[in-house]
């Protein structure tokens, strides 16, 4: 498996959908047991790190991401830890997701991004990329939407021009930092 091909573990402060779970205190529901279990938990892509078992279930768009704190789990009845911070909502969302795949239903994929904004985004990284490589605004729109289509009319008043340099100036945006913010929705 290359570094590519590797599941990335992204810590809770930078996935706000990342539920957290950690042992039931007592008088919490704590003689119940669990809807997770260890075998489930294996049944996932799973690391431990520092801070516990992070572990993911289901697979791509259609999975959870979690962090279990306490990493000898063993059946113990478990809580859910979620601060109302910005990304609380976006917690709640992954706890339907995760009792969803708890419960052997299809888990929905994750609807932070749909699929436009999932496309809006890849033309961003490639209009980035074009650009940092020295391509002209003229040449990343024939890349992007076809040389054909980018001649079919004047560019200086074409709104492909003008498509072309708002991905490139949000992509760069993105680049700098503001992708973060897709992890906190």
């Amino acid at each position: 498996m290359t570094a590519l091909d590797e599941p990335i573990h992204w810590e809770p402060a930078a996935d706000k959908s990342k539920v957290i779970l950690r042992k039931a205190e007592s008088g919490f529901g704590s003689d119940e047991p669990s809807l997770l279990t260890i075998q489930t938990l294996r049944s996932g892509i799973t690391r431990q790190g520092p801070d516990g078992m992070h572990a993911i279930l289901g697979k791509g768009l259609k999975s959870v991401h979690l962090l279990l704190q306490d990493a000898r789990f063993t059946e113990y009845p478990l809580c859910i830890i979620s601060r109302l911070d910005d990304g609380a909502r976006a917690r709640h969302r992954a706890i339907g997701r995760l009792l969803d795949f708890l419960e052997g239903k299809e888990i929905g994929a994750d609807s932070r991004l749909t699929p436009q904004k999932r496309l809006r985004f890849k033309s961003m990284l490639r209009a980035v990329d074009g650009r940092t490589n020295g391509a002209s605004y003229r040449e990343i729109a024939e890349s992007l939407f076809g040389a054909r289509r980018v001649a079919s009319e004047p560019w200086k008043t074409s709104p492909l021009r003008d498509t072309t340099i708002r991905l490139v100036r949000d992509g760069l945006a993105m680049v700098a930092g503001g992708y973060l913010d897709l992890l906190r929705r």
